[in-house]
This record gives C-alpha cells, structure tokens and sequence, in this order.
C-alpha cells in the first residue's frame, strides 16, 4: 500500500504569500546615497536594477555595484 499525499493544501498556502524580490522598482530614476560595505558612500542616480546589481550614475562615471556590498540606499 503506498499513500500519496495531495499538494492541495500547500498550494493554498503558497497563494497567500507574494513574493517580493526587492524595493528596487521604488527607487529606479531617482537620486540616491549608497553605503557599501567597504565604508565608501556614494551619491548619484540610480539608472537600473537587476536581481544582484546596480547601476548608479555619479557626477564623475557610471558605478555597477553588487547588491551583496551595499549597506543602505536612501533617496535624497
């Protein structure tokens, strides 16, 4: 005798939670200040985000940072 068991209730479970990425959609196009691991702080506009990276627009170049480095993002 063998017993499967339904996947119903956990699908129901599933349904109830979204799953979120990140809040990087909230601050794309707009003016940040980046505090990396390393202790640097950068200002400048946040161009793009993807899953693990950044690109953020400084008044001297273009910065791609990994997210795994960055302390806190605050807008200005």
């Amino acid at each position: 005798m063998c017993c499967v068991a339904s996947s119903k209730p956990l699908e129901k479970k599933l349904k109830k939670f979204t799953v979120r990425d990140s809040f990087d959609c909230e601050l794309v196009n707009t003016r940040v200040v980046v505090k990396l691991s390393s202790g640097e702080v950068l200002e400048g506009d946040l161009l793009e985000a993807t899953r693990y990276w950044i690109k953020l627009k400084t008044t001297s170049r273009t910065v791609y940072i990994n997210k795994a480095h960055i302390v806190f993002i605050t807008p200005c």
